[in-house]
């Protein structure tokens, strides 16, 4: 049997937000308005917050940490005075917020710490909703929806799945996973026990038991963040043409085990010129505008709500909705 399971990932904005649920929610209703056929229910990934019912730690104080630091920062930069005109400098105050509360998290995920902690959780999350599929599934067909940083995790998480083979302590270091998610305990052994089914999981990509029906992105800082990891740095040095290949993420296959065949574009990129987090992919990744397709959508006018637009845009639930 067959199962199609859909994942939400968010990135850590706006500001002071805790849950996503919301915005999941509203994004789902979007696009099954557009797409009948798309599935009733998801998967919600959160991280980065916490809902004060037990000691947090690691990604999940970043919410907190971010709102901290960022009060002071940003007092502290509008502090000082002087009588220079320059006409970009209202342009600059506006920017501050959105680096600090938008700009922070991506940070975070790029760093030792954050890219072990968040993975871990992603992992974790999206285990626990395969696991409740009833009855269990042979073959299962994955549509992940990825924003701002959120849109990183899910690369990532479908490079570990699809790419060269590594051991899953290279992809997840379990010495730093220090934090469940916000509504779960785990210990030790949990660690240990999510790593074994996330390498059996990787079992069913490799052996066409899983497959990537639609990767959608939004608000997504994939591009820049590319410049993460040596191996891919010696990919886009080597000559001018260099891009990544979509292979090693799982959209050029098309499984024969599956009742469907897939049709392209398998990669759908939604992004607006005024949210400056956001970037078309098309020129990162092999086979442009066919099995990858950048689509230009205008959420907003404002670079200070563009960012956050996405969610409740009936032109991105329409790109999505038509593609699935």
């Amino acid at each position: 049997m067959e199962q199609e399971l859909v994942i939400y990932i968010h990135g850590v904005s706006p500001r002071g937000q805790k849950s996503h649920d919301g915005e999941y929610k509203k994004l789902h209703a979007g696009i099954r308005k557009v797409q009948p056929a798309f599935p009733a229910g998801y998967c919600g990934v959160e991280w980065g917050w916490h809902d004060g019912a037990d000691a947090p730690k690691s990604h999940q104080l970043l919410s907190d940490a971010e709102e901290n630091l960022g009060k002071r920062a940003i007092e502290a930069a509008c502090d000082p005075t002087d009588f220079t005109i320059n006409p970009l400098r209202i342009a600059v105050e506006k920017f501050r917020p959105l680096m600090m509360f938008n700009f922070a998290d991506m940070f975070y995920y790029a760093s030792a710490d954050g890219k072990s902690a968040v993975r871990y959780v992603v992992a974790q999350q999206i285990l626990a909703c395969l696991n409740a599929l009833k009855p269990d599934p042979a073959l299962i067909s994955l549509t992940l929806l990825g924003h701002s940083a959120g849109s990183v995790a899910a690369f990532d998480f479908l490079y570990f799945l699809f790419g060269a083979q590594r051991p899953v302590t290279k992809f997840i270091d379990p010495t730093k996973v220090t934090a469940p998610p916000s509504d779960a305990p785990h210990d030790g052994v949990a660690i240990e026990d999510t790593l074994g089914e996330l390498e059996n999981l990787r079992e069913m990509a490799q052996n066409d038991q899983l497959r990537v029906r639609r990767l959608f992105t939004f608000g997504s800082p994939i591009v820049p963040l590319a410049f993460r990891s040596d191996a891919v740095i010696e990919i886009l040095a080597g000559s001018p043409a260099a891009r990544l290949d979509v292979a090693d993420y799982g959209l050029a296959r098309n499984p024969a085990t599956f009742s469907q065949t897939l049709q392209n574009p398998r990669w759908i990129n939604v992004w607006d010129k005024d949210d400056p987090i956001a970037w078309p992919v098309e020129p990162l990744m092999t086979q442009p505008g066919s099995i990858v397709q950048d689509r230009y959508v205008d959420v907003s006018d404002s670079a200070m709500k563009a960012h956050e637009a996405y969610w409740t845009s009936s032109s991105v639930h329409k790109e999505f909705g038509k593609a699935w």
